[in-house]
């Protein structure tokens, strides 16, 4: 019996090595694999601009944006709190009507295409990007 225990034990020690050189083995060739990926020449094309890192693709998509020819609308409403008139407090509601249209970068220039087909482009050179958000929720915006 005590031969037995023995035995088992052995050969969970042995399993239990056997599993930590396999785990070791897998994480350095993760690392090297991440350190051959950092060593690889930048690709052609890539010294536009010194000190900019290149985009392998195109980026596009939808973008809200108020147009200057639509001023916003302020509106006052008065709070229903119960109470005397005079106590109320007002509220200023500013409403605004952005327009959705589609984005696409390429190279130093953002182009906004309107759902009618007349297209706008804005030169992004001596620009800089203060916020990019690509989430899917509704306030994401890009400040150039």
């Amino acid at each position: 019996m005590a031969m037995a225990f023995l035995l088992g034990f052995l050969l969970g020690i042995l399993a239990l090595a056997a599993l930590e050189v396999a785990a070791m083995l897998l994480l350095v060739s993760h690392l090297r694999r991440k350190q051959e990926a950092r060593g690889a020449p930048p690709p052609p094309g890539a010294d536009e601009l010194p000190g900019e890192r290149p985009f392998p693709y195109e980026k596009q998509g939808y973008l809200w944006i108020l147009e200057p020819e639509k001023f916003p609308k302020v509106t006052n409403e008065r709070s229903s709190l119960g109470g005397p008139k005079e106590t109320k407090d007002k509220k200023n509601i500013v409403e605004v009507f952005p327009a959705k249209k589609m984005a696409k970068i390429k190279g130093h220039s953002l182009t906004l295409s309107s759902p009618d087909g007349s297209q706008t482009t804005i030169l992004l050179l001596n620009c800089t990007v203060l916020a990019i958000s690509a989430s899917s929720m509704p306030s994401r915006k890009w400040l150039v």
